[in-house]
């Protein structure tokens, strides 16, 4: 596997499981804002 499929297959998944678990613990604002905002800072 090359590493933009790892990419493509893994972040969706991963993406999918925080926000279940956000939703789940009724936190999901503050989880998602939390894990949006540095994103524009990392790239």
């Amino acid at each position: 596997m090359s590493l933009t499929d790892i990419v493509f297959i893994v972040i969706p998944i991963v993406v999918a499981m925080l926000i279940a678990l956000s939703v789940s613990t009724g936190k999901l604002r503050r989880e998602y804002y939390w894990a949006v905002i540095p994103l524009p800072q990392l790239r």
